[in-house]
């Protein structure tokens, strides 16, 4: 114990620059440097990634709900299976714990044609309530947030960007029906819902056009959007829902009805593993180099503490403490940086995107107690193992040569 307590104590002392020499000391800053650079790219690297699952999967579920309760008839067609929807039938999907709005909806394909361009879109049946509980939010403030007439759609802004159309013109509906069926419609204002593919194919209008359009009942819909609170998992309340259904409907969650964006997510796990495994290289390389450059450098003190009786063992420790506290130091930088770059991220939003390839206009970042706890403890281990190692080596390897030499 002794020996350990001295041990530590000539470690701090090494460390705070007591017989230092010039040539060393740019080598350790140099690689404290380095862990603290490996640890920062590591958490900015996992914050991003759960930043961009989070925002993109909020964003979906803010204009398409987290859950959608459809038939297991529904095929990839624009022309749904429909199915009657009545108050009992909401009232009791509204009593689910987990539940907070329930909205019905329809849809048909179309082509719309617009001063000589042509542009398919999938026109969306909503109603009065959803609109303005919902779907008005995605509307610009002067806006009126109210549902339009039944000759009335809203544009979502990317598709009346390629169309050339505005608030007040008319646009041709060619619904994609048997026989198929044209509809002059006006322009009653325009809305972006900040997700592309949405923004580039979607028109909202009122559910009752399109029933008389097909010649339904009221009550017809081909799903059903249900809203949950933020913080309830929609799993859970799949799974309640799947139980009160009956067995010719069926219950997606967001991932389920996007898989392609959630694919597209996935692949960046796959890049973060890999700059996560290089940085810890970079880090167990760099501790390796503090514990050679302090061990070349003390090798007159080793001898000294040696001749007076110090165990290798013991003396072994002080390089091992040294080379952990040079480690802890660069851990502590790449927090403080790590954790400052997320913040004025998250704060400032200083990095933007491009919202068409990427859905998001600014990198999203989102920095948890697991993702901390982690890097931090995987680079500690891997700091205490590259110490550890080499110096329990040499031990054994000097025993040895001292029993051969007697």
């Amino acid at each position: 114990m002794a020996f350990m307590n001295f041990s530590w104590w000539l470690s701090g002392k090494i460390s705070s620059g007591s017989g230092r020499s010039r040539l060393s000391s740019p080598a350790l800053y140099i690689s404290v440097f380095s862990i603290a650079v490996s640890v920062a790219v590591m958490l900015v690297s996992l914050a991003i990634l759960k930043g961009f699952s989070r925002e993109i999967e909020k964003k979906i579920a803010a204009f398409h709900a987290p859950l959608q309760v459809l038939p297991f008839e529904q095929n990839n067609s624009l022309e749904p299976y429909y199915f009657p929807v009545g108050q009992g039938f909401t009232d009791s999907l509204q009593s689910i714990e987990g539940i907070r709005r329930v909205r019905p909806y329809l849809y048909k394909g179309a082509l719309l044609k617009h001063r000589g361009t042509s542009e398919a879109a999938i026109v969306k049946g909503v109603s009065v309530e959803a609109f303005s509980t919902h779907y008005s939010r995605f509307l610009p403030s002067s806006e009126h947030p109210s549902l339009p007439a039944e000759n009335e759609v809203y544009l979502a802004s990317g598709l009346a960007q390629t169309l050339g159309a505005k608030k007040g013109d008319r646009v041709l509906f060619y619904f994609l029906e048997r026989p198929s069926k044209v509809r002059k419609l006006l322009v009653a204002g325009i809305f972006s819902s900040g997700f592309g593919d949405f923004d580039q194919r979607l028109v909202l209008c009122r559910s009752s056009m399109l029933q008389k359009l097909g010649k339904m009942g009221e009550d017809q819909f081909a799903g059903i959007e249900i809203e949950t609170p933020e913080g309830v998992d929609p799993e859970q309340v799949k799974s309640e829902l799947l139980d009160l259904l009956p067995v010719w409907l069926q219950v997606k969650t967001t991932r389920e009805e996007f898989p392609q964006v959630f694919d597209w997510l996935s692949l960046q796990d796959t890049n973060v593993l890999v700059i996560g495994t290089i940085m810890l290289l970079v880090c167990m390389l760099n501790i390796l180099t503090i514990l050679l450059v302090q061990m070349l450098e003390h090798t007159h003190t080793l001898g000294v503490l040696h001749a007076l009786g110090m165990p290798a063992r013991s003396s072994g420790r002080i390089f091992v403490f040294l080379t952990s506290r040079y480690a802890l130091l660069g851990l502590l930088a790449g927090n403080a940086a790590g954790m400052g770059a997320i913040f004025l991220q998250d704060r400032f939003h200083l990095i933007g995107l491009d919202s068409a390839s990427y859905y998001l206009s600014f990198v999203p970042v989102y920095a948890d107690w697991s993702s901390w706890f982690w890097v931090n403890a995987g680079t500690l281990l891997l700091a205490w193992v590259s110490s550890t190692l080499p110096v329990g080596l040499i031990n054994r390897f000097s025993v040895r040569q001292n029993l051969q030499f007697r």
